[in-house]
């Protein structure tokens, strides 16, 4: 009930479904390790040594290298790597043969799902094994405490910055080992999914592998399903994840990705499990049909002519629709601050009025630049259906859903310079005050205008931006 947005009657005036998708061509990469039944890494496979199923059926590989002990292998070809078997191919790993592949690790704590022994331990096995990190490999470091998502070290490969993180992490109040947990974990635990994968979708530019060691204990899901949402950014950006728990409770989470759970309430290794994860491995990728569908696709890779070889690689991938990319982009805007797109969108609340207990209706005029989006001239018109989203999170961190709205544009002229649309909805929000994220979507140029602030049912008339 902390959100619920009604367009305004009046401007329900049907489209034309004129707007084809925007073609976006993007390689899916998968990280693939192969062993023998002992265990044993199989080096010095090539491109036709695999086959590659997509539900099913066969894909060619349209990039394809070796990683050995974290070096590209493989030598220079008619002036250009021979990895690249398709020119021109997007989201490829940039890497450079016989050259060192750097790796992003990602470390996500959820300080209040974990106990105070067990979170130091993991620390202390951290920090004694960042020796192990290369100059070519990053660390960034992010913290949840129950409501808000903290970044503690942005991308950095300096061992004095990210010891300084962990410092910082240690200091946090967390659960000591004798206190029962949460009265609600259920809930509690969607909060933490919710900004586990908020954090993966932030994070989602690096270049290069990457993975997340996920520091996140009692966890209490109702269902394995609840951990779909993690599961499908991970894959969808291309994060391996590794969670790193007392109870082993989350190994989907790393069979699904491709990863390991690092399991044990005495953790011997950490860091050191997953830098030999991610040292020896086979780099894939392939072009996907986009059908922007949001539907799952499962992956399957093999060994030709080996079947007893074993394979250990993620499982499937996102097809993620633009508008979901959208919406994931504004609820990591609502943890992480800042907006996604260009923060030229302007926001005007009304008086607040009362509806019911604890609630009230809050008018908002949304005013889009049109300067910042496109119209089309479609006969006597120029047209465009826009994508509104709003999304509000309260000092407890209760967040709403995002629902979308589209807003028709219909104008009988050429759009004049600095002119806005003015878009009018109400919200449904408790009386206290919440952060707010507004982001307004052009499906036809892709691009995305948006503001933020807080607001309250104080709140009376007035600009925000």
């Amino acid at each position: 009930m902390l959100l619920a947005a009604v367009p305004a009657a009046s401007q329900e005036s049907p489209l034309p479904d004129l707007f084809t998708d925007v073609i976006d061509v993007r390689v899916v990469n998968v990280e693939v390790v192969v062993t023998d039944d002992e265990g044993y890494l199989i080096p010095g496979l090539v491109a036709s040594d695999f086959e590659l199923l997509v539900d099913g059926e066969p894909v060619p590989i349209s990039y394809f290298t070796e990683v050995d002990d974290g070096h590209a292998r493989g030598g220079l070809k008619d002036g250009r790597p021979p990895t690249f078997l398709e020119a021109g191919a997007r989201s490829v790993p940039l890497v450079i043969p016989d050259e060192p592949v750097g790796t992003n690790f990602l470390i996500f704590m959820d300080q209040f799902s974990v106990v105070r022994r067990y979170r130091q331990r993991v620390l202390d096995r951290l920090e004694e094994e960042l020796h192990l990190l290369r100059p070519e490999d990053r660390v960034a470091v992010v913290a949840f405490d129950g409501r808000n998502v903290s970044l503690l070290a942005d991308w950095s490969n300096s061992r004095s910055n990210i010891e300084d993180a962990l410092d910082q992490a240690r200091d946090w109040k967390v659960r000591p080992s004798w206190v029962a947990a949460p009265r609600f974990p259920t809930h509690q635990t969607e909060r933490a999914l919710m900004a586990a994968t908020a954090t993966v979708r932030s994070f989602a530019t690096a270049k290069g592998r990457k993975v997340m060691l996920l520091l996140a204990d009692d966890w209490r899901v109702p269902s394995l399903r609840s951990y779909d949402r993690l599961v499908d950014a991970a894959n969808q950006v291309g994060y391996t994840l590794y969670p790193v728990t007392r109870h082993g409770l989350h190994r989907l989470l790393a069979d699904e990705t491709g990863g390991l759970a690092i399991v044990g309430t005495k953790p011997r290794e950490v860091l050191g499990i997953v830098v030999d994860d991610v040292r020896y491995y086979y780099w894939l990728g392939f072009e996907p049909p986009r059908e922007e569908d949001d539907a799952l696709h499962d992956i399957e890779v093999r060994v030709v002519g080996h079947p007893d070889l074993r394979v250990w690689s993620r499982l499937n991938y996102l097809d993620m629709s633009k508008g979901a990319e959208v919406t994931m982009m504004v609820e990591g805007s609502l943890l992480f601050g800042g907006t996604p797109g260009s923060d030229s969108l302007e926001v005007r609340f009304g008086t607040p009025e009362n509806a019911g207990f604890r609630k009230v209706t809050l008018p908002m005029e949304v005013a889009i630049p049109l300067d910042d989006v496109t119209l089309l001239p479609i006969g006597d018109l120029w047209m465009n259906e826009l994508e509104l989203r709003v999304s509000l999170i309260n000092e407890h961190g209760d967040r709403s859903e995002t629902p979308v709205s589209k807003i028709p544009l219909l104008g009988s002229s050429t759009p004049l310079p600095g002119q806005y649309y003015v878009y009018e909805t109400d919200l449904l929000v408790r009386k206290r005050e919440h952060r707010y994220v507004v982001a307004v979507y052009d499906p036809l140029s892709g691009t995305i205008v948006s503001t933020s602030g807080t607001v309250g049912p104080e709140l009376t008339n007035g600009p925000k931006k």
